[in-house]
């Protein structure tokens, strides 16, 4: 057991044996409940009382019998029965605690009881009893208490340790039982911090074991192509364009690394944004993706509204909406179609970007896996070029505009991408007006 839990416990303890031993003293200090002597005190004044009954009913003789009999009680009670002056005397019969004075016709008799003197002990002996009760009790009580609210700080506190190793597995929740108190709100919420933290170690692990596999694919065709060149240098026309390829491909990858990076921090472009007509850039990417498009038969329409102007990251925003628009093209089936429609939600507050594509489409188990980074997903169509990066970054760079971007099946197939930006007016603006 720690320093904590017996300095908890003891204070519990003689808190609670504390106010039962004042509660007793007082009691003894000022006669309010002395347990031996208080019930000797009732028996002295029914004593008292009878003799006084006695004397004025049956005479002095009755009187001396009732004395003998209550000296052979089992609380024996000792009379001390004299006779006084009528001066003493008062007409009314005058009640004491210990003493009646009792008038009759051959004159005054006063009746005292003799008192028993009791120790302080004496009069305690009756409650003993209690006060050990009560003192194991409250010890009782103490340790429960103790162990109720410090057991659970000694779990969190074997967790932590765990967390600290590297252990992102561990779980606390469960072994507070079906308690409900502040100190369980704790160890759950240790479970959702452990849970993230479990993630986010294997999403790292995911991310360096991607990239090392995306670097290697070109690095290792490139060492490929500069063995061939010093086997045979008469090829270097032909594959200098495939050394250029691969670096090309490097270069990219690098570029989205950065990009995806940057975005998750969002601190590159929280100061950078400006009006931007957010239709205008989509009409600007689809005019840039029908080239590309018409290369494999596949065409491109455009449907929606005129204009929609937000305050935003043009850069961002323009990479966000092509990377769909080209995913789009990349995985719709030859002499297929992508459309793209654009609309103002019914709030007035965002703009939707809805991308169809004529493709395969995907299972609806891997819709979000999609915009995880370096995942590809095999559609029905076979594998698919890239790295993974295009749609993760959408989703962050939207994210980071406090939008949303989800993805479903289309109908009858394909797949669907839906982008949702909100329109936030320039601030500079509306502080000028």
């Amino acid at each position: 057991m720690g320093r904590v839990f017996w300095r908890f416990f003891w204070t519990l303890a003689l808190t609670i044996a504390g106010a039962i031993l004042v509660v007793i003293a007082i009691s003894t200090i000022f006669d309010l409940a002395p347990p031996k002597g208080a019930a000797q005190d009732l028996i002295e004044t029914a004593v008292l009382d009878s003799a006084a009954t006695v004397l004025k009913d049956s005479g002095p003789d009755a009187l001396a019998k009732f004395a003998t009999s209550a000296a052979s009680f089992d609380r024996p009670v000792d009379l001390i029965i004299t006779k006084v002056g009528l001066g003493a005397c008062q007409p009314d019969p005058t009640t004491t605690a210990i003493s009646r004075l009792i008038q009759t016709p051959e004159g005054c008799t006063s009746i005292t009881a003799a008192r028993t003197t009791y120790s302080i002990f004496d009069r305690m002996r009756g409650i003993w009893l209690i006060v050990f009760a009560g003192t194991i009790t409250s010890l009782a009580s103490a340790l429960w208490l103790a162990r109720y609210l410090l057991q659970p700080l000694k779990t969190l506190q074997a967790g932590l340790r765990s967390l600290a190793k590297g252990d992102f597995s561990v779980r606390i929740g469960k072994t507070f039982g079906h308690r409900k108190d502040e100190i369980t709100a704790v160890g759950h919420d240790f479970d959702i911090a452990a849970t993230k933290l479990d993630d986010f170690h294997h999403s790292q692990q995911r991310l360096f074991h991607d990239v090392s596999h995306e670097l290697r694919s070109p690095l290792s065709r490139l060492q490929a192509a500069t063995g061939i060149l010093r086997q045979n240098p008469a090829r270097l026309p032909d594959l200098l364009l495939r050394i250029n390829r691969e670096i090309d491909r490097l270069d990219e990858l690098v570029e989205e690394i950065l990009t995806l990076a940057q975005l998750e921090s969002g601190e590159p472009y929280e100061f950078d944004r400006q009006p931007v007509d957010l239709v205008e850039l989509v009409n600007a990417i689809v005019e840039d993706g029908a080239f590309e498009g018409q290369a494999q038969g596949i065409s491109l329409e455009v449907t929606g509204i005129d204009s929609a102007v937000s305050y935003a990251n043009g850069e961002l925003i323009y990479r966000a909406i092509e990377n769909v628009i080209r995913n789009a093209i990349k995985y719709s089936a030859t002499g297929g179609r992508v459309v793209i429609r654009t609309a103002i939600l019914s709030d007035g507050n965002a703009l939707l970007i809805r991308v169809e594509d004529s493709g395969p489409g995907l299972p609806e188990s891997e819709m979000e896996a999609i915009f995880r980074p370096f995942v590809r997903v095999e559609g029905t169509g076979g594998p698919r070029a890239g790295v993974g990066l295009g749609l993760a970054i959408t989703r962050q760079a939207v994210e980071l505009h406090g939008g949303s971007v989800r993805a479903e099946k289309g109908q009858p197939k394909g797949l669907v991408v839906e982008i949702v930006i909100p329109l936030k007016p320039d601030p500079f603006k509306q502080d000028q007006i």
